[in-house]
Order: C-alpha cells, then sequence, then structure tokens
C-alpha cells in the first residue's frame, strides 16, 4: 500500500484503540495485583482516587458553511486519577478516548453521510464541593485534544472512504459539568466540551482531489461535544 498517497486509506492497527486497551490494561492489573489498594483509594494517600469511566457523547461541528448536518451519537471510555486539595477543592485529570464528528444528509446514497473523529481528550478540571459530603459536585476546567483517526462514510456504508480529511490533528477547549454520586464508588457524569480552536485545515488543492468536508474559502470548524458517563 502506497503510504505517500493522501486518498489511501490506511489499514494498520488504530494506535486510538491500541492506547485505550494499554491505559485500561494497566489500571486493571495495579487493581487486581496491588495489595495497598483498597478499591479505588490508595490506604496511603486517601486523596487520591483512580477510576474508570463510560459513556455516550452527542456531539456536533459547529460552522455556518457546513448544511444538512445533525448530531453524531458516539462513545466515549477512560481513566480519570482525582486528588483532593482541601474541604472544597479537587483536582481531577482525565485520559478519555472520545468518538466525536456528526452526521450529515444530501439526500444521495453516494453522498457522504458521516464524519467520524476519534480524539484522545485529557480534561484538566476542578471540582467544588461546598457540602460536606455533597451528592452534586460542579466543576469546570480546560481540554487538551489529539486526534488519532479521521473518518467519513457513505450512506449505508460501513467501511470508510479513501478521502483526504480536512480536520487539523489537535483541539483545545474548555470543560464544565456536574457529577452526581450515587453512592461513594458510582457516580453520574453530565460534561459539555466547547472547542476553541478553529479545526478546519483546508488543502491547497482541495479543488482537484477529493476533500471533505469541503468549505470553498476555508470557513472555520469548531468542535461541540456532551458526554453522559458512569464514573466508576
Amino acid at each position: 500500500m502506497n503510504k505517500s498517497n493522501p486518498l489511501q486509506y490506511n489499514s494498520t492497527p488504530n494506535r486510538f484503540w491500541v492506547l485505550l486497551g494499554m491505559m485500561l490494561f494497566w489500571i486493571t492489573a495495579a487493581f487486581s495485583q496491588n495489595d495497598n489498594i483498597s478499591g479505588t483509594d490508595f490506604d496511603d494517600n486517601p486523596n487520591l482516587h483512580l477510576g474508570v469511566k463510560a459513556g455516550i457523547n452527542f456531539s456536533n461541528l459547529k460552522s455556518a458553511e457546513l448544511t444538512h448536518k445533525s448530531t453524531y451519537i458516539g462513545m466515549d471510555v477512560g481513566l480519570y486519577a482525582n486528588y483532593k486539595l482541601n474541604k472544597v477543592l479537587a483536582l481531577q485529570i482525565d485520559f478519555i478516548g472520545n468518538v466525536k464528528g456528526a452526521n450529515f444528509n444530501y439526500g444521495t446514497a453516494s453522498s457522504l453521510n458521516k464524519l467520524a473523529l476519534f480524539y484522545l481528550d485529557i480534561p484538566i478540571t476542578m471540582q467544588f464541593s461546598f457540602i460536606k459530603k455533597a451528592k452534586l459536585i460542579p466543576y469546570v476546567g480546560i481540554m487538551p485534544s489529539v486526534v488519532f483517526r479521521k473518518d467519513a462514510y457513505k450512506t449505508q456504508e460501513a467501511v470508510p472512504q479513501p478521502i483526504s480529511i480536512g480536520i487539523k490533528k489537535y483541539d483545545f477547549g474548555v470543560s464544565a459539568g456536574l457529577l452526581y454520586k450515587m453512592d461513594p464508588r458510582v457516580g453520574l457524569q453530565l460534561q459539555f466540551n466547547y472547542g476553541l480552536i478553529d479545526v478546519n485545515n483546508p488543502a491547497p488543492n482541495q479543488l482537484v482531489l477529493p476533500f471533505y468536508p469541503y468549505l470553498g474559502g476555508g470557513g472555520s470548524i469548531y468542535n461541540r461535544n456532551l458526554q453522559l458517563s458512569l464514573v466508576f
């Protein structure tokens, strides 16, 4: 396979899922082999909590030039580390695999109808517990991201199309949400991610080669994403 061809689909193993698998294996092995870990809290440091989270997300691409688009439903899964700074504040860092994008409806079977973007999101947030043993915890923070894979699909086809996708390999935004603690070990999290970087990356030859999404003069594209996750 000629890797120099920008239109050729890359069939090598997906680094996005390999990285997620390695992280999940690490945390599972740590929990099962270390006698000093009680559940997901370290006995010698009760302020530190490690855990896993998984759920669904609802995403879209904000752009004045993208038309006939609708919400794309994807999945997210990953790990987090939470450190309680004091009675009120806690710092949390997540490593989350997140499938974002948008659906399109241009009315023909030959049209591209879905853009799937495989991100590694790293939200860094501050949690606020104003009441002792609060069940509802608000938080806010920043979120750098990197793209591991970009796929475009035609209507009723499960195989990505061999096409150049003009989305940057990185993103940066802000995150805010609420964590509802159903019990000390399990929570339900609702989080909104607001991209601040224009992720459109138009190619100079996009008028000649198949290119997606095509925005003519290179209009801006921003990620918008709402996540609903179970937290353990």
